[in-house]
């Protein structure tokens, strides 16, 4: 299954503009304080962890597979040297963990979701390199970079960006040695882990697919802990879709799923029979890019059991049941349903109260106590005699009467 070729020139043309704007380095300096310290996680797989013990101790190999240290707040620096040709920021960049970000490209077609970390990058150790970084870089007016958005990069997204950005590269013949033509390209990146990431769960899916035991040591042998994006360490064939859809122009299906390295020359050993991605990634990708439906393009997924629905239940009265010789499996015998006759609860009849005589109010009268109750108060009655106004008199006669009673009362 292929698309056309001018679908697959427009898709590209669309990931090479996402992309221009991202740089890569890696890391030269990461600055914590042991007060911003938070407690350890101690990983046996990707879905069981457990907190670090205050007397726990690791040896290097240890915490670079299986410790993830987390602190609250970080800032570091990058090296000056540039990875790729599109990268003209001059001096280190600084980045912090305010401004870390999660790639998206299952919901888009691409883009960078702010998403703060408290698990910082780390430095070269004895035993592995230091952490590869991906960024989109601001230089202020002062002259300093800073890293408006960033990520900790696998090396198969680096992969990916050239794969879609560049026709050749100088990472191909060195990837190709001998071979530099674009068939040798294609089979190399699609075998073992160059786009292919996190082989452990490739490791786990491969005998799953094969209906194979899994020895625990060799899981345990195989697990390392991840700390780049997240779509690197859910599925392992992302970055292998995209590669083969927008740089090749075909679709995955079951017979074009990437080949594990351990398979070449030793056909005992198992291969992945499906390609791990998001369900209707294919689809949504294409349609998130070029705007396009191509129907039902998503070939490649394991076939999931079909879940056996019981029949329902043939219900069946006593005298069907006689009449049929060989009865169904489901067969169920039909009974009349038992309705519950109400109970009859007997009650007493209430009494009828006997009117009450005046015998019987005297009689209570002794048995009231009233010695502390005290007597009740008494108010005085104001009485005042009402004015009445003698319609017939005119006002200055009252008043002149008035006062006459007045004077009198005086004498």
């Amino acid at each position: 299954m292929s698309i056309t070729e001018n679908d697959r020139k427009n898709l590209r043309e669309l990931l090479q503009k996402r992309f221009s704007s991202l740089i890569f380095r890696r890391v030269h300096k990461v600055v914590l304080d042991e007060n911003d310290r938070l407690p350890s996680r101690v990983y046996q797989n990707p879905d069981n962890w457990r907190l670090e013990n205050v007397d726990e101790t690791f040896t290097p190999e240890e915490e670079e597979k299986i410790v993830e240290k987390r602190y609250k707040k970080f800032y570091g620096f990058t090296t000056y040297y540039p990875l790729r040709e599109n990268d003209n920021v001059k001096g280190a960049i600084y980045f912090n963990s305010n401004h870390y970000c999660e790639p998206d490209m299952i919901f888009n077609d691409f883009k960078l979701i702010r998403k703060p970390t408290n698990v910082p990058p780390r430095t070269s150790t004895p035993t592995s390199r230091e952490d590869l970084l991906c960024m989109q870089v601001i230089t202020e007016r002062n002259g300093k970079n800073f890293a408006n958005k960033w990520f900790i990069c696998s090396e198969q997204f680096l992969r990916l960006w050239t794969s879609i950005m560049y026709d050749d590269h100088q990472s191909f013949e060195s990837l190709c040695k001998k071979n530099h033509s674009e068939e040798r390209i294609k089979t190399l990146l699609m075998t073992g882990n160059r786009l292919c990431t996190n082989s452990y769960l490739k490791f786990t899916n491969t005998y799953k697919q094969n209906n194979l035991e899994i020895d625990e040591n060799e899981q345990k042998k195989r697990f390392f802990l991840l700390r780049t994006e997240n779509m690197s360490k859910k599925w392992n064939h992302i970055y292998c879709a995209i590669v083969l859809i927008a740089r090749y122009g075909e679709l995955p299906t079951i017979s074009n799923v990437p080949k594990n390295l351990d398979t070449f020359g030793n056909p005992q050993n198992p291969s992945l029979l499906y390609w791990s991605l998001p369900l209707s990634f294919v689809k949504n990708f294409i349609m998130n890019c070029i705007h396009k439906d191509f129907g039902d393009v998503d070939k490649c997924y394991e076939p999931q059991p079909q879940k056996i629905e019981d029949p329902a239940p043939l219900y069946l009265t006593p005298d069907d049941i006689k009449k049929t010789p060989e009865l169904p499996p489901n067969f169920m015998v039909l009974k009349k349903p038992k309705i519950a006759k109400p109970e009859i609860v007997k009650t007493k009849p209430l009494p009828i109260p006997k009117p009450m005589l005046l015998s019987d109010l005297i009689s209570l009268k002794g048995l009231i106590d009233t010695s502390n109750t005290p007597p009740p108060i008494r108010l005085p009655r104001i009485y005042e005699k009402p004015k009445i106004k003698n319609p017939f008199r005119n006002e200055s006669e009252s008043e002149s009467e008035m006062d006459t009673e007045s004077d009198s009362d005086s004498e």
